[in-house]
């Protein structure tokens, strides 16, 4: 392989590189909005009301995991998440 060719398939190689990332990334992104658009198991009554949280805390504890999608959420084997602040 020359040098000129060089320079013109590497760019090519990149670019089909990064053709598949996006493509991937747009599946990905169906494949969400194909979940979040499934209706739900838990649904609230029709005459519920909000819930007010001053002082919330979740708090996961020795949490373990096998699914793909767990292993995103939880990070640590113990983690608290707290509310954050409302502008």
């Amino acid at each position: 392989m020359t040098s000129s060719d060089h320079q013109l398939y590497f760019p090519l190689s990149h670019l089909g590189g990064v053709h598949c990332a996006i493509n991937q990334s747009l599946i990905d992104a169906e494949k969400l909005l194909n979940l979040l658009a499934e209706p739900t198991d838990v649904v609230d009554a029709p005459d519920a009301k909000e819930l007010a949280v001053e002082n919330g805390e979740v708090e996961f504890g020795a949490c373990s995991s096998t699914s793909a999608l767990d292993y995103i959420l939880i990070l640590t084997s113990s983690q608290k998440m707290y509310p954050s602040p409302m502008a």
